[in-house]
């Protein structure tokens, strides 16, 4: 199975010339200025264009002669604006595709972009900052990834360069083991390796212990803060958090490629939506729900697919007899058959096996379906 992945990075500006400030200046004008005539011309079609589809060529030949006249944007620069308006992007932001971009290096070997100007034939060299951002990128040019499109913000004047690459993901069959993971407050990620052959756990891991009790020091920070009348916390948690969601999802998925195993979380969308008591409450909402989406991702970039299952009951559940126990301990005990273990490693052998049935009712429709 193909999957295209794109990435945005964002790289920082060396300090502009007021010259050249000036030229983006115009440059970002006189786009916005096409864009507003497209978006109008679009807006009122039917009047003056009946029975005519709306297309790019025919799009091109009602305002091209005009627009060039108008806005003085270079030929290449006009037909970007024309698709970046007929996709419905409601704030179009400079986009350069490689007619009118290119990435090169100085004398000096100071990378820099150059790109189209507003007078013909002329081109605005752009400095790059050779900054940690700057490193990101040459990481993913190294590992495959490609860019044709680059996108310039008039804030600062940073460059968002959309990189892309196709990978190769396996179907969830394919691979040996199940990699469950059951998403907490306490546990950020219990991690449970599920082998369907053996029908057994057979590793368990516990990341992201640390992620509440930090939390809880913010938390404590901003509420002394606040009772002085002081200024908030900047994004200092907030920082913190995604920082750690993204090193348990690569430690997550490093563990399913060492198990050749395929991933499965729960579905926690609107999770957060739920009101208890307020001390569950704040217990909810500091959990990184978007721990999932961030695993998903990550596991796609290296060729490992995830499954998402419905999370209802999955620390209530035994796996082993299917009795449903409610239970506030630590550990779980089921009053049926005795079964007794702790209750992430419940929930992630209950994921695990909800993944199982809907792959086998995938393959039984597929057979149907034959």
């Amino acid at each position: 199975m193909k999957r295209e992945l794109i990435k945005s990075v964002e790289l920082n500006l060396l300090r502009l010339t007021d010259v050249k400030k000036d030229k983006l200046n115009k440059l970002y004008s006189a786009w916005q200025s096409a864009c507003s005539t497209l978006f109008d011309c679009l807006k009122y079609w039917d009047g003056f264009a009946y029975d005519i589809p709306v297309t790019s060529v025919n799009l091109h030949r009602l305002t091209y002669k005009g627009m060039k006249t108008d806005t003085g944007l270079p030929s290449n620069i006009l037909e970007t604006v024309r698709n970046e308006v007929l996709r419905k992007v409601s704030n179009p932001i400079i986009r350069f595709n490689n007619k009118t971009f290119l990435f090169k290096q100085t004398k000096r070997r100071n990378p820099i972009f150059v790109v189209s100007g507003m007078e013909k034939g002329k081109r605005i060299a752009l400095p790059i900052k050779q900054d940690g951002s700057f490193k990101r990128f040459n990481k993913f040019k190294n590992d495959g990834w490609t860019f044709s499109s680059i996108l310039l913000k008039r804030k600062f004047f940073v460059i968002h360069v959309i990189f892309k690459k196709t990978i190769t993901v396996k179907e969830p069959k394919e691979f040996k083991n199940i990699v469950a993971v059951d998403i907490g407050s306490t546990n950020l990620a219990a991690v449970v390796v599920y082998s369907p052959k053996e029908k057994r756990v057979i590793r368990s891991f516990y990341l992201g212990r640390d992620v509440a009790p930090r939390q809880r020091v913010f938390e404590r920070r901003r509420a002394k803060l606040q009772s002085r009348g002081k200024i908030k916390l900047g994004n200092d948690q907030r920082n913190f958090t995604i920082t750690r969601v993204y090193q348990i999802a690569h430690q997550v998925v490093n563990i399913a490629k060492e198990y050749n195993g395929y991933l499965v979380v729960e579905d926690l969308d609107g999770f957060t939506d739920i009101h208890y008591t307020v001390k569950s409450n704040r217990k909810i909402h500091r959990i990184p729900t978007r721990l999932g989406e961030v695993i998903g991702r990550v596991g796609i970039e290296n060729g490992v697919p995830m499954l998402v299952v419905n999370p209802a009951y999955t620390s209530q559940d035994c796996p082993k007899c299917g009795n449903r126990h409610k239970t506030t301990e630590r550990e779980y005990h089921c009053p049926k058959c005795g079964r007794t273990v702790n209750r992430d490693i419940n929930a992630g052998e209950n994921i695990a096996l909800r993944a199982v049935n809907h792959v086998l009712q995938q393959n039984v429709q597929a057979w149907l379906n034959r």
